[in-house]
C-alpha cells in the first residue's frame, strides 16, 4: 500500500507543480484539513458545477454501515464520513457527488451493476474485448491511457471487492476497495469512467485531485 501511494504521488508530482505543493502539505494533514480545501473548491464553483457537503455522520450511523457491509471501514473512509456525510449534487453535471453513509451498499450487491455498466462501455470500444479485466491507470497518465498500458487490471470476478462511493448513474463512478484485490489495499479509491479507471491511494488523495480540478476551473490555473 505504501509503495502504491509513493508511485501515485510521484506520478502526480510530475504532472503539476501546484499538485506537488498540495501533496507535500497533505502528507501529515488529516481528512478534515483536506475537506476544508475541498469545501472551498466545491461550494463556490463556476455556476455549472454546484455541490454541497452534508453534515457529519454519527458514530451510530457508521457502526450500522459497518454491520451492513460486514467489515470495519478503512480509517480514511471512516474519517471522511465523520466529517461530512457525503456530497450532494445541486446541479446535474456536478462531477463528484458522494453517497451518504446510509446509502453505501456491500460490494457484492453493487457488483452486478458495475459489471453491467462496464460491459456496456467495453462494447462501445472496439480496442477492448467485452469481458476483459477493468484497466486501471495512475492519475493524469494520459500517455499510458492512450497507449493502452494500464498500471494494473482488475478481473471482473473481483469487482465485488469495490464499494460504491458515488451514484451508479454518474459518468464517473467512484468506489473504494473494501477487501484486497489485484494488489490494491483496503481504502484505495478506484474511479471508473467508461471502460477504464483511475486509482488513488486513499480518499484524501482523490478529494485533493478533485479540489485541484475545481480550483483550476474557477481561476484558470494551469
Amino acid at each position: 500500500m505504501a509503495e502504491l501511494k509513493n508511485i501515485l504521488d510521484d506520478a502526480i508530482r510530475k504532472q503539476s507543480r501546484e499538485l506537488a505543493v498540495l501533496f507535500r502539505s497533505w502528507e501529515n494533514d488529516g481528512v478534515e484539513n483536506v475537506l476544508a480545501q475541498f469545501i472551498h473548491a466545491v461550494e463556490k464553483p463556476q455556476i455549472e458545477w454546484l455541490g454541497r457537503l452534508r453534515g457529519p455522520a454519527s458514530s451510530e450511523e457508521i457502526i450500522a454501515a459497518e454491520k451492513r457491509l460486514g467489515f470495519t471501514l478503512p480509517e480514511s473512509i471512516r474519517s471522511f464520513f465523520l466529517s461530512a456525510n457525503g456530497v450532494e449534487a445541486l446541479s446535474h453535471d456536478f462531477p463528484c457527488p458522494i453517497l451518504s453513509i446510509g446509502e453505501i451498499r456491500p460490494g457484492a450487491e453493487s457488483a452486478p451493476d458495475i459489471n453491467g455498466k462496464l460491459l456496456r462501455a467495453q462494447d462501445r470500444h472496439p480496442e477492448i474485448s467485452v469481458g476483459d479485466p477493468l484497466e486501471v491507470y495512475l492519475p493524469n497518465d494520459g500517455y499510458a491511457m492512450a497507449m493502452g498500458e494500464p498500471h494494473l487490471k482488475i478481473p471482473l470476478s473481483e469487482l465485488d471487492s469495490l464499494v460504491s462511493l458515488s451514484p451508479m448513474s454518474r459518468r464517473s463512478h467512484a468506489t473504494f476497495v473494501g477487501s484486497p484485490c489485484s494488489g490494491l489495499g483496503v481504502g484505495t479509491i478506484v474511479e471508473i469512467e467508461g471502460a477504464k479507471a483511475t486509482v488513488y491511494a486513499n480518499i484524501k488523495q482523490w478529494l485533493g485531485v478533485v479540489s485541484y480540478i475545481f480550483m483550476e476551473r474557477k481561476y484558470g490555473q494551469s
